[in-house]
Protein backbone atom coordinates (compact mmCIF):
# COMPACT_ATOMS: atom_id res chain seq x y z
CA UNK A 1 0.00 0.00 0.00
CA UNK A 2 2.74 2.42 0.98
CA UNK A 3 4.44 1.30 -2.35
CA UNK A 4 1.45 2.39 -4.33
CA UNK A 5 1.01 5.74 -2.53
CA UNK A 6 4.88 6.58 -3.24
CA UNK A 7 4.47 5.68 -6.56
CA UNK A 8 1.19 7.11 -7.57
CA UNK A 9 2.72 10.65 -5.66
CA UNK A 10 5.80 10.50 -8.31
CA UNK A 11 3.54 10.25 -10.88
CA UNK A 12 2.14 13.07 -9.95
CA UNK A 13 4.74 15.40 -9.46
CA UNK A 14 6.57 13.98 -12.88
CA UNK A 15 2.91 14.98 -14.29
CA UNK A 16 3.06 18.34 -12.86
CA UNK A 17 6.63 19.48 -14.42
CA UNK A 18 5.98 17.90 -17.78
CA UNK A 19 2.59 20.29 -17.71
CA UNK A 20 4.33 23.36 -16.07
CA UNK A 21 6.99 23.46 -19.18
CA UNK A 22 4.70 22.73 -21.36
CA UNK A 23 2.76 26.21 -20.59
CA UNK A 24 5.86 28.14 -20.25
CA UNK A 25 7.00 26.68 -23.73
CA UNK A 26 3.51 27.10 -24.85
CA UNK A 27 3.71 30.76 -23.73
CA UNK A 28 7.21 31.41 -25.44
CA UNK A 29 5.13 30.39 -28.78
CA UNK A 30 2.90 32.71 -27.82
CA UNK A 31 5.17 35.23 -27.27
CA UNK A 32 7.14 35.25 -30.62
CA UNK A 33 4.06 34.50 -32.71
CA UNK A 34 3.08 38.06 -31.26
CA UNK A 35 5.96 39.39 -32.14
CA UNK A 36 6.86 38.34 -35.30
CA UNK A 37 4.96 36.88 -38.48
CA UNK A 38 6.36 34.85 -41.15
CA UNK A 39 5.69 33.79 -44.49
CA UNK A 40 7.72 32.02 -47.02
CA UNK A 41 7.22 32.45 -51.18
CA UNK A 42 7.43 29.80 -53.53
CA UNK A 43 10.71 31.16 -54.68
CA UNK A 44 12.58 30.46 -51.59
CA UNK A 45 12.36 33.71 -49.80
CA UNK A 46 10.83 34.48 -46.05
CA UNK A 47 9.03 37.41 -45.20
CA UNK A 48 9.38 38.85 -41.51
CA UNK A 49 7.08 41.10 -40.21
CA UNK A 50 8.57 42.41 -37.02
CA UNK A 51 6.79 44.06 -33.66
CA UNK A 52 9.16 46.59 -32.27
CA UNK A 53 10.78 46.12 -28.79
CA UNK A 54 11.56 49.42 -27.88
CA UNK A 55 10.59 53.02 -29.27
CA UNK A 56 10.95 56.80 -27.88
CA UNK A 57 10.75 60.08 -28.85
CA UNK A 58 13.05 62.85 -27.66
CA UNK A 59 12.40 66.71 -27.39
CA UNK A 60 15.02 69.65 -27.38
CA UNK A 61 12.66 71.69 -25.70
CA UNK A 62 12.16 69.41 -22.68
CA UNK A 63 15.74 67.75 -23.26
CA UNK A 64 15.67 65.80 -19.67
CA UNK A 65 12.18 64.32 -20.31
CA UNK A 66 11.76 60.52 -20.86
CA UNK A 67 9.02 59.82 -23.63
CA UNK A 68 9.67 55.74 -23.41
CA UNK A 69 5.79 55.15 -22.39
CA UNK A 70 4.18 57.75 -24.96
CA UNK A 71 1.61 56.77 -27.43
CA UNK A 72 3.09 58.41 -30.14
CA UNK A 73 6.77 58.80 -32.06
CA UNK A 74 7.32 62.34 -33.09
CA UNK A 75 9.32 63.63 -35.81
CA UNK A 76 8.67 67.64 -35.92
CA UNK A 77 10.11 71.39 -35.47
CA UNK A 78 8.75 74.24 -33.51
CA UNK A 79 11.25 76.88 -34.68
CA UNK A 80 9.12 79.37 -32.47
CA UNK A 81 9.89 77.43 -29.44
CA UNK A 82 13.12 76.41 -30.82
CA UNK A 83 11.88 72.76 -30.22
CA UNK A 84 13.13 69.68 -32.39
CA UNK A 85 11.80 66.60 -31.95
CA UNK A 86 13.22 63.19 -33.32
CA UNK A 87 12.13 59.23 -32.15
CA UNK A 88 13.71 55.67 -32.25
CA UNK A 89 12.69 52.47 -32.46
CA UNK A 90 14.16 49.48 -32.23
CA UNK A 91 13.57 45.85 -33.16
CA UNK A 92 14.75 42.35 -32.63
CA UNK A 93 15.73 40.56 -36.38
CA UNK A 94 18.43 38.73 -34.90
CA UNK A 95 16.67 36.55 -32.77
CA UNK A 96 14.56 35.27 -35.90
CA UNK A 97 16.80 35.30 -38.70
CA UNK A 98 18.71 31.69 -39.36
CA UNK A 99 22.36 31.02 -39.66
CA UNK A 100 23.41 32.42 -43.00
CA UNK A 101 20.40 34.34 -44.58
CA UNK A 102 20.94 36.68 -46.93
CA UNK A 103 18.55 39.69 -46.75
CA UNK A 104 17.30 40.79 -49.95
CA UNK A 105 15.33 43.71 -48.68
CA UNK A 106 14.26 45.51 -45.60
CA UNK A 107 12.20 48.44 -44.71
CA UNK A 108 10.68 50.54 -41.92
CA UNK A 109 6.48 51.26 -41.92
CA UNK A 110 5.53 53.76 -39.42
CA UNK A 111 1.74 54.45 -39.23
CA UNK A 112 1.17 58.07 -39.46
CA UNK A 113 -1.94 59.42 -36.40
CA UNK A 114 -1.49 63.42 -37.05
CA UNK A 115 -0.10 66.15 -39.12
CA UNK A 116 0.21 69.44 -38.74
CA UNK A 117 1.13 71.64 -41.68
CA UNK A 118 -0.08 70.57 -44.60
CA UNK A 119 1.95 69.65 -47.72
CA UNK A 120 5.08 67.33 -46.70
CA UNK A 121 7.95 66.81 -45.10
CA UNK A 122 10.89 64.71 -46.03
CA UNK A 123 11.76 62.68 -43.13
CA UNK A 124 15.35 60.62 -43.00
CA UNK A 125 15.78 57.13 -41.29
CA UNK A 126 19.51 56.78 -40.24
CA UNK A 127 21.09 54.14 -38.26
CA UNK A 128 21.55 54.08 -34.59
CA UNK A 129 25.23 53.40 -33.67
CA UNK A 130 25.18 53.75 -30.00
CA UNK A 131 22.95 51.95 -27.22
CA UNK A 132 19.61 53.31 -25.34
CA UNK A 133 17.00 52.31 -23.10
CA UNK A 134 13.18 53.21 -23.27
CA UNK A 135 12.06 54.15 -20.27
CA UNK A 136 15.74 56.22 -19.56
CA UNK A 137 16.53 57.94 -23.10
CA UNK A 138 16.13 62.18 -23.30
CA UNK A 139 17.30 64.19 -25.77
CA UNK A 140 20.66 65.15 -23.61
CA UNK A 141 21.04 61.65 -23.92
CA UNK A 142 19.91 60.72 -27.28
CA UNK A 143 22.30 58.09 -29.30
CA UNK A 144 24.59 58.49 -32.46
CA UNK A 145 23.19 58.34 -35.15
CA UNK A 146 25.11 57.92 -38.89
CA UNK A 147 24.63 56.48 -42.77
CA UNK A 148 23.05 54.46 -43.74
CA UNK A 149 20.33 56.97 -44.24
CA UNK A 150 16.90 57.09 -46.52
CA UNK A 151 14.47 59.35 -46.90
CA UNK A 152 10.27 59.05 -47.64
CA UNK A 153 8.42 62.46 -48.06
CA UNK A 154 5.08 62.04 -45.68
CA UNK A 155 2.08 63.81 -46.21
CA UNK A 156 -0.51 64.08 -43.84
CA UNK A 157 -3.10 60.74 -44.98
CA UNK A 158 -3.14 58.69 -42.07
CA UNK A 159 -1.84 55.65 -43.25
CA UNK A 160 2.03 53.60 -43.14
CA UNK A 161 4.93 55.18 -44.18
CA UNK A 162 7.89 53.39 -45.52
CA UNK A 163 11.47 53.76 -45.44
CA UNK A 164 14.10 51.33 -47.30
CA UNK A 165 16.62 50.41 -44.47
CA UNK A 166 17.95 47.21 -46.12
CA UNK A 167 21.20 48.60 -45.67
CA UNK A 168 21.02 49.36 -41.91
CA UNK A 169 19.52 45.57 -41.56
CA UNK A 170 22.57 44.27 -43.22
CA UNK A 171 24.93 45.65 -41.15
CA UNK A 172 23.07 44.28 -38.04
CA UNK A 173 24.06 40.90 -39.39
CA UNK A 174 27.67 41.68 -38.71
CA UNK A 175 27.56 44.62 -35.68
CA UNK A 176 25.24 45.37 -33.26
CA UNK A 177 21.58 46.24 -33.55
CA UNK A 178 20.71 49.61 -31.67
CA UNK A 179 17.60 50.33 -33.92
CA UNK A 180 16.78 53.36 -36.13
CA UNK A 181 16.14 57.22 -35.57
CA UNK A 182 13.71 59.02 -37.42
CA UNK A 183 14.12 63.02 -37.79
CA UNK A 184 13.22 65.54 -40.14
CA UNK A 185 14.65 68.39 -41.47
CA UNK A 186 15.84 71.68 -39.48
CA UNK A 187 13.90 74.66 -40.79
CA UNK A 188 12.43 77.82 -39.96
CA UNK A 189 8.90 76.43 -40.98
CA UNK A 190 7.28 74.34 -38.26
CA UNK A 191 5.76 71.06 -38.89
CA UNK A 192 5.02 68.17 -36.84
CA UNK A 193 4.47 64.23 -37.68
CA UNK A 194 3.07 61.60 -34.89
CA UNK A 195 3.63 58.25 -35.58
CA UNK A 196 1.52 55.32 -33.41
CA UNK A 197 4.38 54.04 -30.94
CA UNK A 198 4.26 50.53 -29.83
CA UNK A 199 1.90 51.37 -26.91
CA UNK A 200 -0.85 51.04 -29.86
CA UNK A 201 -0.66 47.58 -31.08
CA UNK A 202 -2.98 48.05 -33.88
CA UNK A 203 -1.44 50.86 -35.64
CA UNK A 204 2.39 50.26 -34.05
CA UNK A 205 5.60 50.50 -36.20
CA UNK A 206 6.76 47.70 -37.69
CA UNK A 207 10.23 45.86 -39.39
CA UNK A 208 9.48 44.12 -42.63
CA UNK A 209 12.32 41.98 -43.85
CA UNK A 210 12.63 39.32 -47.08
CA UNK A 211 15.42 37.00 -46.99
CA UNK A 212 16.80 33.74 -48.39
CA UNK A 213 18.55 31.27 -46.77
CA UNK A 214 21.72 29.53 -47.67
CA UNK A 215 21.65 26.56 -45.51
Amino acid sequence: MHRGYWLGLSVGLVAMVFLARTAMFSGAVAQQSANAQESRSEDGQTTLVLAPVADAQVSSARPATNFGGSMQLEAAVAASESDRSLCLVRFNLLAYLPAGAVIESARLELNLRSGSNGGTVNLTVCKVVSDWMEYTITWNARPKIEAPCSEATVGTALMYYRWDVTEAARAWLSGPDFGLAVSGPERTSDYSRRFASREQPTFAPRLVVTYRSTR
